[in-house]
C-alpha cells in the first residue's frame, strides 16, 4: 500500500460514521493539506455511495485541522437514477472542522460524452432584459500618514 493510500484510510465506526488519523506526512508548516483533508473525506463518501464515480467535490475549511484522530460524519441528501449526493463532517477534539460536498455517478468514460445537458440555452432577447441604469463615478482618496 501506498504512504498517500495508508494516511487516508479511515475505520468504519458505524453505518454513517468514520475514524480517520491525519498525518503530519502531508503538512505544510504543521498544518494538514487541504487538498490531502479532501482525500479522506471523499474516501469516506465513495466507501458509501452506491455510485463510484467522482463528478464533482468541494469543501468547506471551518477551522485548522491538525494532525492526530478525527471523526467524520456522512449523510446521503440525494440519490437519483444518474447520481448520489452526500455531505461529509470532519470533527476533531467536537469541533467540526470541514464540510465537504460530493456528487457521484456510475459513468466512468469520457466526461464530455456523459454530458446531462443537451446545450446551453439560448439567451433573453435584448428588449426583455433589465437595463442597468449608470452608476455615477466614484472616487477614492487615499492618505498615508
Amino acid at each position: 500500500m501506498h504512504l498517500f493510500d495508508q494516511d487516508m484510510s479511515l475505520t468504519k465506526k458505524s453505518p454513517d460514521v468514520f475514524e480517520a488519523t491525519i498525518s503530519k506526512n502531508w503538512s505544510i508548516n504543521g498544518n494538514p493539506n487541504g487538498g490531502y483533508l479532501l482525500s479522506i473525506l471523499v474516501n469516506a463518501l465513495l466507501q458509501s455511495s452506491h455510485k463510484k464515480s467522482v463528478v464533482i467535490t468541494t469543501a468547506t475549511y471551518l477551522a485548522k485541522t491538525m494532525p492526530g484522530k478525527a471523526e467524520i460524519f456522512i449523510e446521503n441528501i440525494a440519490r437519483s437514477n444518474h447520481f448520489d449526493r452526500w455531505q461529509a463532517r470532519l470533527v476533531q477534539d467536537g469541533k467540526e472542522k470541514i464540510r465537504a460536498f460530493g456528487t457521484f455517478s456510475d459513468h466512468q468514460d469520457d466526461p464530455a460524452e456523459n454530458r446531462y445537458e443537451k446545450s446551453a440555452p439560448d439567451p433573453a432577447p435584448k428588449e426583455n432584459c433589465i437595463q442597468i441604469p449608470p452608476m455615477a463615478e466614484m472616487y477614492f482618496s487615499l492618505s498615508f500618514y
